[in-house]
């Protein structure tokens, strides 16, 4: 009987691939895009990720923001990234680390500028339970 219902619950899932391949593809992007956040037993939720980016002459101009579950604590570290190609990324510096509270966590500062880089932001926030890890976020801002 096991063997029966695995070759039916096999036979099924190769009939869904076959008629979808774009199901099969979806799954695939959308766990790419996870990479970079790591989840634990815990639910926390980073949610509304927010980095913006400006430029104006010599300076960059950041403002970077997250918000999590309240019941826990949160650590954001926000570096200044530069590329000659857009390609490559090389730490150029950092906005800064803060703590939050009260389920929001934000930085925003100023950064010198050299011409012929291009600069983006990258964020991550860290939420914790006590000092155990509940989970992760990077993301980046646009490119200037």
């Amino acid at each position: 009987m096991k063997k029966t219902i695995s070759i039916l619950c096999a036979m099924l899932a190769a009939s869904i691939m076959s008629a979808s391949p774009c199901l099969a593809a979806d799954e695939i992007i959308c766990f790419a895009q996870e990479s970079s956040h790591t989840f634990s037993p815990y639910y926390v939720g980073i949610t509304n990720p927010y980095a913006m980016i400006s430029r104006s002459g010599n300076s960059i101009y950041g403002n970077v923001s997250a918000s999590y579950y309240a019941g826990y604590t949160a650590k954001m570290s926000v570096t200044v990234q530069r590329s000659t190609d857009k390609v490559n990324w090389l730490k150029a510096g950092s906005l800064g680390t803060v703590n939050g509270s009260n389920g929001e966590v934000s930085l925003n500062g100023d950064f010198p500028a050299i011409s012929g880089y291009y600069y983006r932001l990258a964020a991550t926030v860290t939420v914790y339970d006590g000092s155990t890890v509940v989970e992760s976020l990077t993301f980046y801002s646009s490119v200037v």
